[in-house]
């Protein structure tokens, strides 16, 4: 099994992250560790893609973007 490929966004202000090759129980695992954020999970042949509204709390931002790093790794 190869480990999931994370594609951060270009830009400080866009509010997605796109990562690849995520198995089912990996995506699980995430939906777990973000259930208390704003963030929004889609799924789809191993691509995930976690969407946060712009907000101006960044912390709440940055935490939602490092969860599916930490969590991967």
């Amino acid at each position: 099994m190869s480990s999931p490929v994370l594609e951060k966004p270009s830009t400080s202000e866009t509010s997605y992250v796109l990562l690849y090759n995520v198995s089912w129980e990996q995506l699980e695992q995430l939906d777990v560790a973000l259930a208390g954020t704003s963030a929004r999970l889609t799924y789809l042949d191993g691509i995930l893609e976690i969407m946060s509204p712009l907000s101006d709390d960044r912390e709440d931002s940055k935490k939602t973007s490092e969860t599916p790093h930490s969590l991967l790794n």
